[in-house]
């Protein structure tokens, strides 16, 4: 920024509305932060332009300061005397723990924060991106500042966590750096090895259930085998439960099967959570009769392949045994689930993927009723209907 442009702004700042102050903080703080930040230094006359906001004292601007700020003595002394939004802010901040959370003189002091127990703080920090890949360890580990952390605040963050973009964002590999890339892979391997380590609660299922379910894979994951039998604690089955429900145990089965590779073998087990991984993942290039997988988990199946398996969507001919799979599936209450199921998630697919529906385009498949002919009558044999 040109000497005269500095002073513009400045008296710009000094001058003008507290909302224009906080859209300038917005519109300079990720797409223009190359006037102010080089090669990681924070430049003189950012601290500059804080301050001259900061000394106006007022509540919106300060706001603005704790969300978009980049000078960590503003950012400090908002945090100190802040109110829980500014706080909240502050400890959202991307800019905020580039370089000194872990330090010896943090700028917030994490130990406060966790012990203080606020859920809206402590629900900022687990949801921050942009922190330390230490932080995130530390977290999940229950170490260093979060060793301090009640059981309840613990699973609460490590839920929150689990909404967290980091823990599903691949790793940056475009300049290739060795320790860079471990330390970011450990992340995912910490949360994925909590399974082996809490206690085998409905609890904590549930937590781990949320934490993993969008979370990359790990780099390791050892007797993954033990790890699933140490989960098997769904309640008995009553002879006269129409409303069954297994519990978080068996949802973080699946999950953890997702570790597994889709082929014959998981498809051969017993555990219906474990088959249900499959069907979210298999090809239909090895598996070509896959519908009739109906015949043994019905709905179970179905709900499977249609929601989540991408493979089967990405081709005419797949869609249509989707369709089929959909419309054969058992329904005695005649509630139309699969059907339904079917035709919502075709409509957000040709939304996010129009390429795989590039030779369908004059054709509205949804508004079709049940498919017909040959793959139909052959599906319905299959499954034992007349």
């Amino acid at each position: 920024m040109r000497n005269y442009e500095k002073r513009i702004t400045a008296t710009f700042l000094t001058h003008c509305s507290p909302d224009k102050a906080y859209q300038w903080l917005f519109e300079n703080w990720r797409g223009k932060s190359s006037d102010f930040v080089e090669r990681g230094e924070l430049k003189d006359e950012r601290k500059v332009l804080e301050y001259l906001l900061y000394r106006r004292r007022d509540s919106l601007i300060e706001l603005g300061l704790a969300r978009y700020g980049y000078t960590p003595l503003v950012l400090k002394k908002l945090f100190v005397r802040g109110r829980t939004g500014v706080r909240c802010a502050v400890l959202a901040n991307p800019t905020l723990f580039d370089s000194s959370l872990l330090s010896d003189s943090p700028l917030v002091d994490l130990a406060g924060v966790v012990s203080g127990a606020r859920r809206s703080e402590l629900e900022a920090l687990a949801l921050n991106p942009y922190l330390p890949d230490e932080f995130y360890e530390h977290l999940i580990e229950r170490k260093e500042y979060f060793c301090g952390l009640t059981e309840r605040d613990y699973q609460f963050m490590l839920h929150r966590l689990g909404d967290n973009p980091r823990l599903s964002t691949p790793y940056d590999a475009t300049y290739m750096h060795g320790w860079s890339d471990y330390k970011y892979h450990s992340v995912f391997t910490a949360a994925w090895k909590l399974a082996a380590t809490v206690p085998t609660t409905q609890e904590w299922a549930a937590v781990l259930n949320n934490l993993l379910r969008n979370a990359l894979p790990p780099s390791g994951f050892d007797n993954i085998e033990e790890v699933l039998q140490r989960w098997r604690i769904d309640p008995p089955k009553k002879d006269d439960d129409k409303y069954y429900t297994p519990g978080y145990g068996f949802y973080l089965r699946s999950r953890l099967a997702d570790l597994l590779e889709a082929n014959q073998a998981l498809l051969d087990l017993p555990d219906l959570a474990l088959r249900q991984s499959f069907y979210r993942r298999f090809s239909p290039l090895e598996f070509k009769d896959w519908p009739v997988f109906l015949e043994r988990d019905g709905e179970d199946f179905a709900f499977e392949v249609i929601r989540n398996n991408l493979n089967l969507w990405k081709s005419a001919s797949g869609r249509l045994n989707l369709k089929a799979v959909a419309w054969g599936c058992p329904d005695p209450h005649s509630m139309m689930d699969m059907p339904n199921l079917y035709r919502s998630r075709e409509k957000k697919l040709k939304e996010e993927h129009p390429a795989w529906f590039a030779n369908e385009e004059n054709q509205d498949t949804s508004e079709l009723g049940p498919p017909t002919g040959r793959l139909l009558k052959a599906l319905l044999k299959v499954i034992g209907k007349k």
